[in-house]
Order: structure tokens, then C-alpha cells, then sequence
């Protein structure tokens, strides 16, 4: 990822992508999980 010699800025750069995409993991989890909610309360509302 990094072309720079000094492992620990690397190992900093590695660990604050994966952080990134986990917490990206995450919002879609929830939005997700958000959005089922909501269908589930027209599907109630239109009955």
C-alpha cells in the first residue's frame, strides 16, 4: 500500500484502511438492517 521504508508508518497506514472498511462494513450493516425496519412498518401501516 505504501511505498515508504519505515514498517511503522506502513503498519499505521495498513491498520487505518482496514479500520476504514470495517467501519464501512458496518453504516451498510446498518443501513441495511435500517431500510428492513422501515418496510416492515409500511407493510403494518398498509394493512
Amino acid at each position: 500500500m505504501s511505498c515508504l521504508d519505515n514498517k511503522g508508518i506502513e503498519l499505521f497506514i495498513v491498520e487505518a484502511l482496514m479500520k476504514k472498511r470495517q467501519f464501512n462494513r458496518k453504516k451498510k450493516y446498518h443501513h441495511a438492517a435500517h431500510f428492513k425496519k422501515l418496510v416492515q412498518d409500511l407493510r403494518k401501516k398498509t394493512r
